[in-house]
């Protein structure tokens, strides 16, 4: 690209003296401008060969990803330790000796099971609404061990 602009400006200076008080002299500058201008044009378009490297994006995208999924486990963890206590802290007030809760919650952190330990089968009525009204668990989702 290089050697074409200083040929094309070499060729305007000659054009230039031999021209100089032509009535196409004017012409001739627009003819070389609008080569010049081609010559860059063309050189930039001629850019294939570039390489770019992605493999430092897509370890960023591979750390971000496992970041979040760390992150996610975590906060799930979190949320199903609190409800699990929130649950063994309602169901103590209500009466119910409980050594243990377990539970299982789906995407949407809806309560899937609840597992009681140290317990027996809960009869009152209140403590099953309370569960189904506060933590949406019916009857069908708690087990005993």
């Amino acid at each position: 690209m290089f050697k074409s602009l200083v040929g094309i400006s070499f060729l305007e200076i000659i054009c230039d003296i031999l021209l100089c008080k032509s009535n196409y002299k004017k012409n001739v500058k627009t003819v070389i401008g609008i080569l010049s201008v081609a010559i860059i044009i063309g050189e930039f378009a001629n850019i294939k060969d570039i390489k770019i490297d992605t493999s430092i994006i897509e370890e960023a995208e591979i750390i971000a990803e496992n970041n979040y999924n760390i992150a996610s486990k975590d906060i799930t963890k979190k949320v199903v330790d609190t409800v699990g206590k929130n649950i063994c802290n309602d169901l103590i007030g209500n009466g119910i000796i409980v050594r243990d809760v377990k539970i299982e919650i789906d995407g949407d952190y809806n309560i899937t099971m609840l597992k009681l330990y140290g317990t027996e089968k809960i009869e009152n009525q209140n403590v099953l609404n309370m569960l189904e009204e506060k933590y949406n668990v019916g009857e069908d989702k708690i087990y005993y061990d």
